[in-house]
């Protein structure tokens, strides 16, 4: 595994009851270089959608992370970045600095890109 990859991250839309565009629902971090997948969710869900969408919604978390743990983040980033469309979508990969603190990393971001959206 090449250990000059630079980390990444991404922004998961999801689109919104009634069609009303979208929302952020989560930040994801590809951590390249540890072939290591880093998740932060909303913890509303509820509030931006449906019955149906919001079971699969609700257990997307463990399963990107299972997946991640079971085929590898870098597989699993390039899969999503391939076929992600329609009712969820993953946001261009952004670079990002090495951080200390991957648990900071993602908090900074999700409070700026979901929380703050």
């Amino acid at each position: 595994m090449a250990t000059d990859l630079k980390p990444l991250y991404s922004i998961l839309t999801a689109e919104r009851l009634h069609g009303k565009g979208s929302v952020p629902i989560a930040v994801l971090i590809l951590d390249g270089a540890q072939d290591r997948l880093y998740a932060r969710f909303r913890d509303d869900l509820a509030e931006i959608a449906d019955e149906e969408a919001l079971d699969v919604l609700e257990g997307m978390e463990g399963a990107i992370m299972e997946r991640a743990s079971e085929e590898g983040a870098i597989r699993l980033w390039a899969w999503f970045s391939d076929t992600l469309s329609g009712a969820v979508r993953m946001g261009e990969p952004q670079s990002l600095a090495t951080p200390d603190d991957w648990k900071i990393a993602i908090d900074r971001l999700f409070e700026e890109h979901v929380r703050g959206s």
